[in-house]
């Protein structure tokens, strides 16, 4: 009924879980290895992604990936730091395989928006404001 080319939906569901189920592996993988090598720094930002692989060129020897490692907001520049970088693609390459992996790229992780948090930012950083000795706002642009 579902043809030749078409999953079920209960077959799409397996695959995905499947899918999902070996990025957590090739993350835990990632991580373990980076630890090994005595990069905890590296380590940390592998365990606090999400993991996807983004296919570069499906078609080419097998698929050619780029590793995205989705990071929270105060561990973003940490992770774009040239050595951290450096560290994470190396790892990344021996988990994906030479002949498979293009690059780490880290992305902002993004999490559910929560009512009122702007107002949040605006209270503490006028709160911080108030309670500093130079008692002045940040200036925009700089």
């Amino acid at each position: 009924m579902w043809g030749e080319h078409f999953d079920s939906p209960q077959e799409f569901a397996r695959r995905e879980r499947e899918s999902l189920l070996g990025l957590e592996r090739d993350r835990e993988a990632l991580c373990q290895l980076l630890r090994s090598r005595g990069f905890d720094a590296a380590g940390l930002v592998v365990a606090a992604a999400e993991l996807t692989l983004d296919d570069i060129n499906p078609n080419w020897n097998g698929g050619q990936h780029e590793v995205v490692l989705a990071v929270p907001p105060p561990m973003y520049d940490g992770a774009n730091s040239e050595p951290v970088l450096a560290q994470l693609s190396s790892a990344a390459e021996a988990v994906v395989g030479s002949e498979h992996f293009v690059a780490v790229r880290i992305a902002l992780r993004r999490g559910e928006a929560k009512e009122g948090w702007d107002w949040q930012v605006a209270q503490d950083i006028l709160s911080a404001a108030r309670d500093s000795s130079t008692a002045t706002l940040p200036q925009l642009g700089s």
